[in-house]
């Protein structure tokens, strides 16, 4: 040991995964000093002195223990801004115009750190962002200052694909649990996205499709961008009082490099993302409205086929079918879906994929609204639940929901053929038993401990 001061024990150092001072006592026995010693010769020699007493061991093995429980049980929040979200008695027109008098009671959040790549500096361009809510909507709006609005980039395309283009966002974490939040997004034509963003596994569910309203336009001095988003829409603990939610603001700006802009900087040593975005109190006494969505439908298909020895015409009778389908928010964290004969005739269809060389069985993303719905609450860090292989229900139930730290789904459904994976060492297939019904049962629980798990 190359120093004469006393050695210091007591505080936890600061970095990766450390948010929490764990002070020991500095002023204990257990500490001992290191002091030169200087022998017969004049040269000094320095030495550690170890203590004597065993009980030090245990004394600094129980320390330790009592650091780590204290890490793991203790609720760590590192957002560095806690905001109040007006409630407006106007709404706005959500047409890309931003008139001042209609966000005049909302609240103005900058956008001023970069995260990317740059880490935590200065935003290079300005942004502001305007929030407020009327107890059934929140409004968000952006005004996006750019040195050269001619390099805006910007295209009408497909909801989900404007990742290469100017956006902006909002994050909402409505449980303020740290482990999931709801993400919209906005380029400056006003093009949506939306996905439900798992901060445990990792994982973003870019199929999750909520209605809501957006609008944008490009400026002489950058562009404007207003969100519309309907409460209904969310999923957040009914409570009496303010309610606390996770809130971020972002914004996109590509240019000579990709840059992303954030509200509160973040920190790359640590795990977890939504543990590090500002609070947000408000959302007072919310009335919950009639949340019900029933969708019937009828389909009727006719076809013919003509004898060519006599060119007679033989069918042509009608077929129809009815379908049912219903959306119930019991209260708004939980939700019921259920489906009798369910019409999948208006889903989006599948993008082609080639089986040529392919060892392992394809993998297709769901779209069907019945599955789509909750569908993160099944979600695991090893995809155990695929649900396209329910490939023809006649009937289906679901329900999920999540309560303080308790989150909880459970599905049923049939379907007129089994289809089933099999699995081998090096690759895997797709077995269909056609003339076999099946039943299908889903459930799945989960209990959130510590922080982020």
């Amino acid at each position: 040991v190359r120093s004469a001061t006393p050695a210091v024990l007591g505080r936890r150092p600061t970095g990766a995964g450390s948010h929490l001072p764990c002070n020991l006592p500095s002023n204990s026995n257990l500490l001992q000093e290191i002091q030169p010693v200087e022998p017969s010769n004049s040269k000094p020699v320095f030495m550690t002195l170890l203590p004597q007493n065993p009980a030090f061991l245990r004394a600094r093995r129980s320390h330790l223990i009592a650091v780590v429980i204290a890490g793991l049980f203790a609720q760590i929040s590192l957002a560095q801004s806690q905001y109040e979200i007006p409630r407006t008695t106007s709404k706005p027109v959500i047409d890309g115009e931003m008139a001042a008098q209609e966000w005049a009671d909302a609240l103005s959040i900058s956008i001023t750190v970069e995260t990317e790549p740059g880490e935590n500096l200065p935003a290079e361009v300005a942004t502001e962002g305007l929030v407020m809510e009327d107890g059934e909507t929140l409004y968000v709006a952006f005004i996006a200052e750019d040195p050269r609005p001619e390099l805006i980039r910007a295209f009408y395309r497909d909801r989900d694909l404007l990742w290469d283009d100017d956006w902006v966002a909002v994050i909402l974490d409505t449980f303020n649990d740290e482990r999931r939040a709801f993400e919209f997004y906005v380029n400056p034509l006003g093009v949506q996205a939306d996905d439900i963003f798992d901060d445990v596994n990792q994982r973003t569910d870019e199929a999750w499709d909520a209605i809501w309203d957006s609008a944008g336009q490009i400026t002489d001095y950058g562009y404007l961008v207003e969100m519309a988003i309907p409460l209904k829409q969310l999923r957040f603990s009914p409570q009496d009082g303010p309610q606390t939610w996770g809130l971020n603001l972002l914004r996109y700006y590509p240019r000579d490099r990709e840059t992303s802009l954030s509200v509160v900087p973040v920190d790359r040593n640590v795990s977890c993302y939504l543990c590090q975005i500002s609070k947000a109190d408000g959302f007072s006494d919310l009335e919950p409205g009639i949340n019900v969505v029933a969708i019937p439908t009828l389909v009727a298909a006719s076809s013919e086929t003509r004898n060519p020895a006599d060119g007679e015409w033989r069918g042509g009778d009608p077929d129809p079918q009815g379908s049912f389908d219903l959306r119930w928010g019991i209260t708004q964290d939980t939700y019921l879906n259920a489906t009798l004969n369910p019409d999948f005739s208006q889903v989006e269809a599948d993008v082609a994929q080639l089986d040529i060389n392919q060892t392992f069985s394809l993998f297709f993303p769901e779209r069907r609204t019945f599955f789509l719905d909750g569908a993160d609450y099944f979600d695991t860090f090893r995809n155990l639940v695929y649900t396209r292989n329910i490939a023809s229900p006649e009937y289906g139930a679901k329900i999920t929901g999540k309560n303080g730290p308790h989150t909880f789904g459970l599905l049923a459904a049939n379907d007129e053929s089994t289809s089933f994976i099999v699995p081998r060492s090096l690759s895997s297939r797709i077995a269909t038993l056609a003339d076999e019904k099946s039943d299908v049962a889903i459930a799945r629980y989960r209990f959130d401990i510590f922080q982020n798990s």
